[in-house]
């Protein structure tokens, strides 16, 4: 204020317990100066009367109370006048004062008016009543001043201490709101900085009330100078305007910004069923590729990990370094690579070195042994199913382990085994890099390595026709050849001492090296897994001793009677591929040992291997030209599998 007086009037007021009130008394022109140095020093709401008001309020963005003077207390500052003279002068800012005549009948005066809109003004408006003999103003403090300086009175118009009260009721009731405003905003600024998506809203002039940085990165322009302005520039780039006039919402529009693909979803705000204004929402492409990415890593987590890497691969001979540096080679190419071996000759764990040996490693690795899984339900297991595709599919869904594995590795183990219209399908996958969920009605990209294998001769499938070309061609772009462990018997040695190291204490060797040379002239038709778990059927009966040479030579004998099994009867080398063990197999049935239960189960199983070849591997029609459901041949399977 320009008045002492009234700032006394505002100071008898302030309830210091409560509210900081910080008062100065100023001179003309250094309103703006001051009003910058309170808000510097933590102002919330501003008080003022008349000019100085209206200075106050054209230099600060912020709320500037009016001090109001009520009807008596213009009585009030007459009767002070009239002790001094009957002619008396007032000073109104921008417009007259109401009731001047009925002022001048109640108390009998003159009252001379003159109006102000800015301190020359003022000055100017005193001096000349001063000139015309007038030596008494009513008014504020410049009026005073003035006044006096020309040897008259000067009467400040003091508001009452109701109206100063009245003020302070609406500056702490304003300076409530304006915390509760700011608190508000503090936390949406939060949450749209926590958002991942960018986010941007406008009024229902399109001009620009809020954004977060995330949005300006994807729009790759600055939005601070923006706010409060029509948002033009985001015209080409977000269709907020359209949505403002349609009151329509658009959800997940593609766009091209810049380098990024963005999806935008806008909304209008509506308040009371009008709309006043829109917000969108903007995906950008890179960052749904990695949510999708970290949901796959969490499935990674819960087990689609490969544990092994090519130090797991012990060996020590020549063909076996040559084909791990093969593997080291093909790791990168991200070509499909097919690896044939016999049944524990170690596919999948070649197959997850090379899936740690390239860029994947990080990413999920699935594997998923194609005879181990009914046939009705393997479709599921790869592509997933939506909601109620069949009876007991998962209610929401459930994506496949293609999905899975997407972005890293998934590994068909016993591929030759699936049927022709699986085949038919795992093309599909393989040619176009998508896969569509049973009972579902759109495509899902996936990107992903394959590695695939069998223990069969695939080329020789083909041609007989079980297994269709193309597809064989589309797995096997590299191919690797895992040698059975009596081709490699350097390695035994290796292998076992590998082994010994997990189960022993350092330094025990619980084997002699003649046992070690017995177990290398042994035909491994099981190779390195048959040979494992021999090792550990003799450490786990040696029951702490160090060595029992009795107790070898009794396990050795039982492993060797078990090998008396022609080896074209193994029932998981079905179908090899070698026409001529056909042959074998009815030569040899009469050289099966045991008693009558053993051999007319080892008799049983090869009539199913041929049943199998007959119906092409399909075990609902072998089940049926055996007479049996398709579970009871899915057991005896299962308990070949484990016999060998």
């Amino acid at each position: 204020s320009n008045s002492c007086t009234f700032a006394e009037a505002v100071r008898d007021c302030v309830n210091p317990q409560t509210e900081e009130v910080d008062i100065a008394v100023i001179k003309t022109g250094e309103e703006k100066d001051t009003a910058y140095r309170m808000l510097d020093r933590g102002a919330e709401v501003f008080f003022a009367h008349g000019a100085t008001r209206q200075k106050i309020n054209q230099t600060i963005d912020q709320p500037v109370v009016d001090v109001s003077r009520t009807y008596l207390d213009l009585v009030t500052a007459f009767i002070n006048a009239k002790g001094y003279s009957n002619h008396i002068g007032l000073s109104s800012f921008g417009k007259p004062t109401d009731g001047v005549d009925i002022l001048e009948n109640l108390l009998d005066v003159k009252v001379h008016q003159f109006i102000f809109t800015n301190t020359s003004e003022l000055i100017r408006g005193v001096e000349t009543l001063a000139d015309k003999g007038i030596s008494v103003v009513v008014g504020g403090g410049i009026s005073k001043r003035t006044m006096e300086a020309r040897g008259g009175t000067g009467i400040i118009n003091v508001p009452r201490k109701s109206s100063v009260e009245l003020a302070f009721e609406d500056a702490r009731m304003i300076a409530d709101v304006r915390r509760k405003e700011a608190a508000s905003g503090e936390r949406l600024r939060t949450i749209l900085e926590m958002i991942d998506e960018g986010v941007v809203s406008v009024d229902n002039c399109g001009r620009l009330d809020n954004y977060n940085e995330r949005a300006e990165q994807i729009l790759g322009i600055r939005l601070k100078h923006d706010i409060g302005q029509p948002s033009s520039r985001l015209g080409e780039k977000i269709n907020l305007i359209e949505v403002i006039s349609t009151g329509k919402p658009e959800i997940d529009i593609f766009k091209k910004v810049g380098k990024s693909n963005v999806f935008v979803s806008s909304l209008p705000i509506k308040i009371d069923g009008n709309t006043q204004g829109a917000v969108a929402i903007l995906k950008d492409s890179n960052n749904i590729q990695n949510m999708s990415r970290k949901l796959k890593e969490s499935s990674y987590s819960k087990g689609f990990v490969a544990r092994y890497t090519v130090a797991d691969m012990r060996h020590k001979c020549k063909p076996m370094k040559q084909l791990l540096t093969k593997a080291a080679r093909y790791a990168n190419t991200g070509a499909t690579i097919l690896i044939r071996g016999e049944t524990g000759t170690g596919k999948e764990l070649l197959a997850q070195s090379i899936h740690n040996l390239n860029h994947r490693k990080k990413q999920p690795f699935v594997a998923i042994n194609c005879t181990a899984i009914p046939e009705n339900l393997l479709e599921s297991e790869l592509f997933g199913h939506e909601e109620g595709a069949f009876t007991g599919a998962k209610k929401g869904g459930r994506a496949g382990l293609f999905e899975m594995a997407n972005g890293g590795t998934i590994f068909l183990d016993e591929i030759a085994d699936i049927t022709p219209a699986m085949q038919a399908k795992l093309l599909r996958v393989i040619e176009t890099k998508e896969v569509m969920r049973v009972g579902g009605d759109r495509y899902v990209p996936v990107k992903l390595h394959i590695i695939s294998s069998t223990y069969k001769d695939l080329y020789r499938e083909v041609q007989d026709g079980y297994f269709r070309a193309d597809l064989f061609y589309r797995l096997a772009v590299l191919k690797l050849h895992i040698p059975p462990l009596r081709d490699r018997v350097e390695d035994i040695p290796v292998i076992i001492e590998s082994w010994l190291k997990k189960m022993c204490q350092p330094g025990s060797m619980p084997l002699s090296q003649d046992m070690v040379e017995q177990l290398k002239h042994h035909q491994w038709k099981g190779n390195v897994r048959e040979l494992t778990s021999f090792i550990e059927s003799y450490f786990t009966l040696l029951n702490g001793s160090t060595s029992d040479e009795h107790l070898f030579t009794d396990l050795f004998q039982e492993l060797k009677e078990q090998g008396a099994l022609p080896k074209s009867a193994q029932f998981f080398n079905v179908g090899s591929g070698e026409s001529e063990n056909t042959k074998i197999q009815q030569q040899d049935l009469l050289k099966f040992s045991g008693n009558l239960k053993e051999r007319l189960e080892k008799y049983e199983q090869v009539i199913i291997q041929e049943m199998l070849r007959e119906c092409r591997f399909s075990k609902k029609k072998t089940a049926k030209q055996l007479g049996v459901s398709i579970n009871t041949l899915w057991r005896k399977m299962q308990q070949f599998e484990h016999a060998d």
